[in-house]
């Protein structure tokens, strides 16, 4: 894929056919900008792309916004999912998913505590989705996620998600 100019690649398919590919670092999803270079749509397409890499929205998420709460852990995980999409490492159904099912744990442990959490409480928030199954299991494994999230950047001791049961 030649260069075309700063994270702008030319990128002819098995078909012939050219694309225009913007991707801002070598493991970045690679984004295709419709139109040829120099009509005002591509022009504006690309400009847009290339602000919002520098504003920083392809960044990883700042721990020092992190506050030790539940509702905190969300947003930082959250912000991480954005990065894992933004690579292609996390199909945006799954992130849309796990961001839908945990938001709506936060009423239960919004300002909580995430070193006080135990496996009790997350068995307890996961119980509440007994009623749809397929949920619930799906809600486990968004606080497996999170919590390995969490244990990896040091912000608990321990992955509490993992003695969590399966619904059947």
């Amino acid at each position: 894929m030649p260069r075309i100019r700063d994270y702008l690649y030319r990128d002819v398919e098995k078909n012939g056919q050219i694309r225009h590919r913007f991707r801002w670092n070598r493991d970045a999803k690679r984004i295709t900008v419709k139109g040829e270079p120099g009509e005002p749509e591509f022009e504006r397409n690309y400009r847009r792309l290339v602000d919002q890499h520098r504003r920083g929205k392809h960044q990883r998420p700042s721990q020092t916004e992190f506050n030790g709460t539940y509702r905190g852990l969300v947003k930082l995980y959250c912000g991480h999912m954005d990065h894992m999409m933004d690579i292609g490492s996390m199909a945006q159904a799954t992130r849309k998913q796990r961001v839908n099912l945990l938001t709506r744990t936060l009423t239960t442990w919004g300002d909580g505590d995430i070193r006080t959490i135990r496996p009790e409480h997350l068995q307890i928030i996961v119980e509440d989705f007994r009623a749809t199954p397929g949920q619930a299991n799906n809600l486990r494994k968004a606080l497996l996620s999170m919590f390995k999230f969490a244990k990896t950047r040091n912000l608990v001791s321990e992955n509490p998600a993992t003695q969590v049961e399966k619904i059947n």
